[in-house]
């Protein structure tokens, strides 16, 4: 939120969501005041053929510890992960795993791009 001056009002809180699909890849970002994490997700015929996670900024020493998690979702069923197995969701950072459910919904799209604030 911003006035018509363009700064910030106090106690605003803002938060943006960049996402990216072309074909077999899609990249995501989310960014806020505490967070910045970052995922790559490439598939081919309906399977996770890759995943990379990046963790730019986080609020716990855990937070980037859920990246490591991520290598579990390579070769599953796209359709299978439309929500993410409760074992995955009792984990630490449940930003990072939106954030892969929101590329995942988005995979097979052509040149698409998307930016939320």
């Amino acid at each position: 939120m911003s006035d018509p001056g363009g700064k910030a009002q106090r106690g605003a809180y803002r938060r943006a969501i960049r996402i990216a699909a072309d074909g077999d890849t899609v990249t995501a970002d989310m960014e806020d005041d505490i967070h910045h994490f970052g995922i790559a997700l490439t598939h081919a015929g309906g399977l996770v053929t890759g995943i990379t996670g990046s963790a730019w900024r986080t609020p716990w020493t855990i937070c980037p510890g859920a990246l490591a998690q991520l290598d579990g979702l390579q070769g599953k069923r796209l359709d299978d992960l439309l929500e993410l197995p409760a074992a995955l969701r009792a984990q630490q950072c449940m930003h990072l795993y939106d954030l892969v459910l929101t590329a995942i919904r988005h995979a097979g799209k052509t040149n698409f791009a998307r930016e939320y604030r």
